[in-house]
């Protein structure tokens, strides 16, 4: 911890906490998050390997009073969770690029991220890049033996068991965050329907990211070259 000043506190959950922070030897910026939970810890050198402009990886990690410190670049951009109503519609496909181009670079690394949803993507001013970040729940593809119940979007086969968690796990949760950017709930029709101007293509694309897993998308890569002939 001689390395960095702690600032403020900015998040805590029950396993973790985020701190503001400065790096003394450079002035940066920097979040430090203190985590209980060590289980992704071995996939961290992987992922802190890649460098991608759409993923926000951790630059220094190491332990302290039983805590697994993650330290990564401040980012001051917006979290889309926040701001996914005012997404301009001619931006969400190369957004939806960039993040399946992110989990193309995770799963060339054999990592699957497991939780893509909004609260993990920062987007930038007039939403022209995103980067995904937050790597907790990262995971090498596995075996799921029972079903799972949760708040957070996950693939159909999860709630029955007996399913593989991989690749494709993240092609439905980005699907899904596609389906909140390209869509708006009709509570007359109780139902999702289409904004206004989505090109057909692209809806074609953000369903065949939900399919059953015979018809979804393998992989980020599979993903993101769909999303780059719909743009």
């Amino acid at each position: 911890m001689d390395r960095y000043v702690l600032g403020e506190r900015i998040d805590q959950s029950y396993l973790s906490v985020v701190y503001h922070g400065v790096e003394r030897s450079t002035g940066r910026a920097a979040v430090l998050k203190f985590n209980k939970s060590l289980k992704h810890a071995p996939l961290l050198p992987r992922i802190m390997a890649l460098d991608h402009p759409n993923l926000l990886v951790p630059s220094d990690v190491f332990m302290h009073d039983g805590s697994l410190v993650e330290v990564s670049p401040y980012c001051d951009w917006q979290l889309l969770s926040r701001v996914k109503k005012d997404v301009p519609l001619e931006v969400i496909s190369g957004l939806g690029v960039q993040l399946a181009e992110a989990l193309a670079a995770l799963h060339g690394k054999g990592v699957v991220h497991h939780d893509v949803r909004g609260e993990n993507v920062f987007v930038s001013t007039y939403f022209l890049q995103a980067r995904l970040f937050d790597f907790d729940n990262a995971c090498e593809p596995y075996f799921l033996e029972k079903s799972i119940d949760s708040w957070n979007d996950v693939p159909p086969e999860a709630r029955t068991g007996a399913c593989r968690v991989d690749f494709q796990w993240d092609v439905y949760q980005a699907g899904r965050l596609l389906q909140e950017l390209t869509h708006s709930y009709d509570w007359g029709a109780n139902k999702e329907i289409p904004k206004d101007r989505i090109p057909a293509g692209l809806l074609v694309v953000v369903q065949r990211a939900q399919a059953d897993r015979k018809e979804r998308y393998a992989s980020g890569r599979e993903l993101a070259d769909a999303l780059r002939r719909v743009s």
